[in-house]
């Protein structure tokens, strides 16, 4: 049965001589995995790969059947809100980071519109942020996208409780609580970005152990959530933002 949804485009993987399999985060259906035939095809007919970029939102229209890993686009076109023009190289690499933790992290084909609509906003707004609020995009997605999976780390940072404590998500008093608690000042980072304060863009080393102390948070929710490979390759092009 052929039904229609919009998606996000979350990985591509090569198939066979001109097709992919591409797998996208669905408002109707959930994580989904679609193959498209000679997407990469040099002909002019067909639905071709360029759609398929990773962060981006898709109309689609899809043979779907209960129980099977694979199913078939028929049609597709840009989402008229989403279409990804920027070419700037930072919004390219935190969306390219936002998507993969996605991918990552949910696994449940089901329908989650509390979790799609989030999706929809913050990747939206990425393209509207000024050069200060993309340093800290990541970290504000992280946060944000693990609480809307149910992990919300409970921000009870004070002056007797400054070092975030991954294991427990939340703030500590001893740095050495356990082998999972941040320093003092992408602790202090965390906190800011939970509470919604006005932040002074931090120096690059913070902001990159605060989002890889929010990452290992997430990866002891999560079980077989692996390697996020994009946050090396984001933090290269964040350098000195």
């Amino acid at each position: 049965m052929l039904k229609n949804t919009e998606g996000l485009v979350l990985r591509n993987i090569k198939y066979g001589e001109t097709s992919i399999i591409s797998t996208l985060y669905t408002k109707e259906f959930g994580m989904q995995a679609y193959l498209i035939r000679g997407a990469r095809s040099s002909k002019k007919t067909g639905i071709k790969a360029n759609y398929f970029q990773i962060g981006q939102f898709l109309d689609i229209t899809a043979a779907h059947q209960e129980g099977k890993n694979l199913n078939y686009i028929k049609e597709v076109k840009l989402h008229a809100t989403h279409a990804i023009q920027s070419q700037n190289i930072i919004k390219q690499s935190i969306t390219q980071f936002c998507s993969e933790l996605v991918l990552r992290c949910v696994k449940e084909e089901e329908q989650n519109p509390e979790l799609f609509n989030f999706l929809s906003l913050f990747f939206k707004r990425i393209s509207t942020l000024n050069k200060e609020h993309l340093a800290l995009a990541p970290i504000h997605f992280t946060l944000q996208f693990a609480s809307k999976l149910g992990f919300e780390i409970n921000n009870n940072y004070a002056s007797s409780a400054i070092f975030f404590d991954a294991l427990n998500g939340e703030f500590c008093k001893d740095i050495s609580n356990n082998s999972y608690t941040s320093s003092k000042e992408p602790s202090a980072l965390i906190h800011n970005c939970i509470a919604g304060n006005s932040i002074t863009t931090k120096s690059q080393t913070i902001r990159e152990t605060a989002l890889y102390d929010l990452i290992k948070f997430l990866k002891l929710q999560i079980n077989q959530m692996g390697e996020i490979k994009s946050v090396a390759i984001l933090h290269q092009i964040l350098h000195g933002e």
